[in-house]
């Protein structure tokens, strides 16, 4: 049975999600699913439990709708759909899969059944359900126009099936994928309103890597750009599933960009900030997001100590920064790369800068660092704050 709450003196059925790890994950569904459990207090503000059954992640929850999207972008699931939850007979889990057609299948839409059993069952169960419930479903929704289709179904209607229990939906959120957030080394990330930057960072969180984000307050572009940039880090937040992330906020506007000469360029800069912050916080790995015009080979000299430098978004197309970056949710135009990184790192007397070194480390020790512990992050009132 699905939990029960107490709700002025009498109890109320829960409804369910059903989230299902990606393969990829599936070895490690039980740090997924503590993540869920520890992490969704921070995004929904509702009653909910978290459970296993047999690989799949049940989250009974007074707010099925919200938990469902939520869920969804956390790396590592598959996919988050609202579930009703029966038996596992044959005559029940057909009712089901029938009383989902009837409520969900529209007129004139191509339709079809798929049955997926997590255990072993009789030879056939699958596929004669199946069948038996596209015969019934034809009956009831053959006056709307519908009609069944195996090749291109406009509408599924899905039984997913454990030993104990049945799974019933036809909507589901699609997930991102991936491996479980965190299950490699913190990593620093870079965070600039860049589809570069944008899809980098989210890669990395896909990846594994648990994310430690740095936003470089650029002279240039004041409050602007750094709103923009809190924004970026928004969204990326939305996809973490962890009670709280750490943001460091460095504020570079007393420096320079110039033309020509030699020196350091903004790019090498940036990737030194975040490589000596990983290096102070005992970070294994550090996210950058340049393209494939510049080189952090400079930066071999400068490290001070051994870490990961990782560039997952330096090859990317722009129409394939694009399309990552509408799956992570973007909304505005964003440009693929930040205009001033091939220029030269000038000082306040408009000299190069000879010593990259002390430069980060006396920058990074009047870093803000704030502990963000809510999911939903408003950009607006996290800018007043740094401010």
């Amino acid at each position: 049975m699905s939990a029960l709450i107490r709700v002025a003196g009498a109890y109320s059925i829960m409804p369910s999600v059903l989230v299902k790890p990606s393969p990829e994950a599936l070895r490690h569904i039980r740090l997924l699913s503590e993540q869920i459990a520890g992490s969704l207090s921070a995004f929904i503000d509702c009653e909910y439990s978290v459970r296993l059954d047999e690989g799949l992640i049940v989250v009974d929850t007074s707010d099925a709708v919200e938990t469902a999207g939520v869920v969804s972008r956390f790396p590592g699931v598959a996919y988050a759909a609202m579930v009703e939850r029966v038996g596992v007979s044959f005559d029940e889990v057909l009712g089901a899969i029938v009383d989902a057609g009837r409520r969900g299948i529209y007129p004139n839409e191509r339709f079809g059944v798929s049955v997926e059993a997590s255990y072993s069952p009789p030879p056939s169960y699958s596929k004669d359900l199946a069948s038996v419930a596209i015969s019934h479903l034809i009956g009831e929704v053959i006056d709307r126009g519908a009609r069944p289709d195996d090749k291109n179904p406009e509408k599924i209607i899905h039984a997913v099936i454990t030993k104990d229990s049945a799974y019933i939906f036809t909507h589901s959120y699609r997930g991102l994928g991936g491996l479980p957030y965190n299950l490699l080394c913190d990593c620093i990330t870079l965070v600039e309103p860049t589809l570069r930057s944008l899809v980098g960072s989210w890669l990395i969180q896909r990846t594994g890597f648990g994310a430690r984000y740095l936003v470089v307050k650029h002279p240039d572009h004041g409050g602007r750009r750094l709103y923009q940039a809190l924004e970026a880090f928004s969204l990326l937040r939305m996809h973490v599933p962890a009670r709280t992330v750490r943001l460091t906020v460095v504020d570079v506007s007393n420096l320079r960009a110039g033309e020509g000469g030699s020196g350091y360029t903004w790019a090498e800069f940036k990737a030194s900030i975040a490589v000596e912050a990983a290096g102070s916080e005992g970070v294994g790995a550090v996210s950058l997001p340049l393209n494939p015009g510049l080189s952090i080979g400079v930066l071999s000299k400068h490290l001070s100590r051994q870490v990961w430098l990782l560039t997952p978004s330096a090859f990317l197309t722009v129409e394939e920064l694009s399309s990552y970056a509408r799956r992570i949710g973007v909304r505005r135009a964003l440009p693929s790369d930040a205009a001033y990184d091939t220029q030269i790192l000038l000082d306040a007397s408009g000299r190069a800068v000879s010593d990259i070194r002390s430069l980060t480390r006396s920058i990074l020790d009047r870093a803000l660092r704030v502990d963000v512990e809510e999911g939903l992050v408003d950009a607006h009132k996290l800018l007043d704050q740094i401010l």
